[in-house]
C-alpha cells in the first residue's frame, strides 16, 4: 500500500491542501489504484520550504514544490514510479 500524507497545517491549508483531495481521488480512481493508494491527512509536518507550497509525503518521502497548478503532474508521476 502506498501512503500519501497531505499536510493540513495552517500554511498548507491556506495554500490549497484541502483542494488536493478531490484531485488525488480522481487520479486514483481514473488509474484504478483504489486498492494501492491510501490518503492520510496530517497535522503540520514542519516541512515548509516555500510559503506557497503544500507539503505532501509519499511513503514518508517529502515531495517538494507542490502547488495546485502542478499537483496532477507531480502526483501522477510520483505514484506511477511506485505502482
Amino acid at each position: 500500500m502506498i501512503n500519501v500524507d497531505i499536510c493540513f497545517g495552517r500554511n498548507c491549508y491556506a495554500n490549497g491542501a484541502y483542494d488536493i483531495l478531490p484531485i488525488l481521488n480522481r487520479i486514483i480512481k481514473r488509474e484504478g489504484w483504489e486498492d494501492k493508494v491510501k490518503i492520510n491527512g496530517s497535522l503540520c509536518m514542519r516541512e515548509c520550504s516555500n510559503e506557497k507550497d503544500i507539503s505532501i509525503k509519499i511513503n514518508g518521502k517529502l515531495i517538494e514544490g507542490i502547488t495546485l497548478d502542478n499537483i496532477r503532474l507531480i502526483l501522477n508521476t510520483e505514484l506511477k514510479k511506485l505502482i
